[in-house]
């Protein structure tokens, strides 16, 4: 929300823009950064690119009326570095040269990605206007329903994004805003099953928990949130999470999605699905027979789930506990092992969840494209928020897609920031010092590379039906281990 309260910004200083020091060394750079965090300037240039400190505070920078001297400003060096700056800079170029543009954030988690974004969105929308009445609300109210779902605590973030965003925000050419479109990447599936030391499963199981009525407990079979194995993995007190606050929280979401368009009827699909995935990770399996195969131990949790999915209660029992292949026209049934039911109910789980996610996207999308009547978008600004590099004591496979996925950015960056503007200095026969950093193309080919890269050596492992741990440790021991730098 917008204040009207008069803001005073910090004053322009000769650090604003650190390239244009004399030195710039790694020392210097970190030295005035921690300066300028110490009289609350968080924003600082490099050159186009724009470092941005998280406070840990509410700051009153973001109003209207800020938003408005930056959208009137002759020159960025009038006023102080911000990230309304940036959006206008975008907004600008797109209008000037008639192409589209993109903004990428990046950086640790808990830096304030996600925060960065909401407001170079808000100041983008509200100066560029649109041409369909509420568009503007409708795109900025996704928000806290994307967060519900897709956010997390973590040790170092008590709100992190566990999914990558994409967001294209699509323009005439006169500049109006026609509608958008949401792209969502890696989304942490495992984080449904199970949760590291001092973090939880996503926000929205707690604030279910907290908001649901009496009524709706025993429409979905829930009882006490202690007694689902996937919200008390590390052993935690759900409990003292079920606050007053969470249960504002959740009547707020369910507002936000009768605004966005969610119907009656969608949301309780959404809440029968999430009940479902609670209740499936609670089923258990034993041993039976000589080959230790496995089988349902609690049938009635399992007919429980079979009535939230709506699926013969024989079809879900016969996928959990055995699988069927088909060679030359012949059905082959092999019975899973306790170890493999568990994965399976576990993957089933996460399919699920990730479904889910990606239908809430898909019915955002619906309700924010352009009409119609608008015709092609001709120009968009697109801007990515990607989820921060973390190295957990215990890390999950789609941590390592992250952290691979950030390492692709940085090699972009030293592409792009350094390589062709040492190429273009030398073609245009200007002087330059030469600038040392770190290729890390070697980390990339170690695990992209074809065919012994890591991640071609586990899609391959995977497709064996007999594979395991150790011969896929083997191989990679033997591939992208012995060619490792």
């Amino acid at each position: 929300m917008y204040s009207c309260l008069q803001v005073e910004l910090p004053p322009v200083t000769p650090t604003d823009d650190l390239a244009r020091l004399p030195e710039i060394s790694e020392k210097v750079i970190l030295l005035n950064l921690q300066q300028r965090y110490a009289t609350n300037q968080i924003y600082t240039y490099v050159g186009d690119i724009l470092i941005s400190v998280n406070p840990f505070q509410e700051m009153h920078i973001y109003s209207k009326a800020v938003s408005k001297k930056y959208s009137e400003s002759s020159s960025r060096d009038a006023l102080p570095p911000h990230v309304f700056a940036l959006a206008e800079k975008a907004y600008q170029a797109l209008l000037r040269e008639n192409l589209s543009q993109c903004c990428i954030i990046s950086g640790e988690s808990g830096a304030g990605k996600t925060e960065a974004c909401k407001y170079l969105v808000q100041h983008i929308l509200r100066v560029a206007e649109s041409e369909e009445s509420d568009l503007n609300g409708r795109i900025q109210r996704v928000n806290p329903l994307l967060e519900a779902f897709g956010n997390a605590q973590t040790v170092m973030n008590d709100n992190s994004s566990r999914f990558g965003k994409f967001l294209e925000l699509k323009f005439s050419y006169d500049g109006y805003v026609q509608g958008a479109k949401i792209t969502e990447y890696l989304l942490e599936k495992s984080r449904v099953m199970q949760q590291g030391k001092g973090e939880r499963n996503f926000h929205i199981f707690y604030l279910m928990f907290a908001g649901l009525s009496p009524d709706e407990y025993r429409k979905y079979g829930l009882e006490n949130a202690n007694k689902h194995r996937y919200l008390n993995s590390n052993d935690a007190n759900v409990g003292q999470y079920l606050t007053q606050e969470a249960r504002e929280k959740y009547t707020e979401l369910r507002d936000c999605m009768k605004l966005v368009g969610f119907t009656s009827d969608d949301v309780d699909y959404l809440l029968l699905i999430l009940s479902a995935i609670l209740h499936l990770g609670d089923i258990q399996f034993q041993p039976v027979g000589n080959n230790e195969a496995a089988q349902i131990a609690n049938i009635d949790l399992l007919r429980k789930v079979s009535a939230l999915l709506e699926v013969p209660l024989g079809d879900l029992a016969s996928t959990l506990t055995s699988e069927i292949t088909i060679t030359r026209g012949e059905q082959i049934k092999r019975e899973r092992t306790l170890t493999q039911a568990s994965d399976c109910r576990d993957a089933l789980a996460k399919a699920l969840y990730g479904r889910l996610f990606s239908w809430i996207v898909n019915g955002v999308n619906q309700l924010i494209q352009p009409l119609d009547e608008c015709g092609p978008s001709p120009v968009q600004i697109g801007v990515l928020d990607i989820f921060g590099f973390e190295n957990f004591p215990k890390n999950s496979f789609e941590q390592l897609c992250i952290n691979l996925a950030n390492e692709q950015l940085q090699h972009y960056f030293n592409q792009y920031i350094f390589e062709k503007e040492q190429e273009d200095c030398m073609a245009e026969g200007v002087s330059l010092t030469d600038i040392s950093f770190t290729n890390n193309q070697a980390t990339l080919n170690l695990f992209l590379s074809k065919p012994v890269g890591i991640i071609a050596v586990l899609d391959e492992e995977s497709r064996f039906p007999k594979g395991t741990d150790k011969s896929l440790a083997t191989k990679l021991h033997q591939g992208p281990g012995a060619s490792a730098p």
